[in-house]
């Protein structure tokens, strides 16, 4: 039980150092990235710009990327939460896209280095 309390702060202390990652940044600056997971906001965006900005971090992103935090809104991010998905992303590194405990916020989970290819 110490553990899961433990775990449950590293995970909140996490949560709010974590960097956002501007929808600007080229993806030079972004190959030179050095943190495990990060959050990037594309709600005010349209699907399909949406996607292709997803698309192209995943395909360029660190190997050691654990996680990305999407935040796409709730009222008015449905649209962006539906479209997220591994097939639309189209990556073999996404081990999966789930909901946060935020409901305007989906995961972008990747597999560990070892295991994808």
């Amino acid at each position: 039980m110490e553990w899961t309390v433990l775990s449950s702060i590293d995970r909140v202390i996490s949560m709010l150092t974590m960097k956002r990652l501007p929808v600007t940044m080229s993806m030079e600056q972004f190959a030179a990235f050095s943190e495990v997971r990060f959050e990037i906001d594309i709600h005010e965006m349209f699907v399909d710009e949406a996607l292709t900005l997803l698309r192209n971090i995943v395909k360029h992103c660190p190997k050691q990327l654990e996680q990305i935090y999407v935040i796409h809104g709730y009222r008015s991010g449905q649209a962006l939460q539906q479209a997220l998905t591994v097939s639309n992303l189209r990556s073999k590194r996404i081990r999966s896209v789930h909901p946060a405990m935020n409901p305007g916020i989906s995961v972008i989970e990747f597999k560990s280095e070892e295991n994808h290819g």
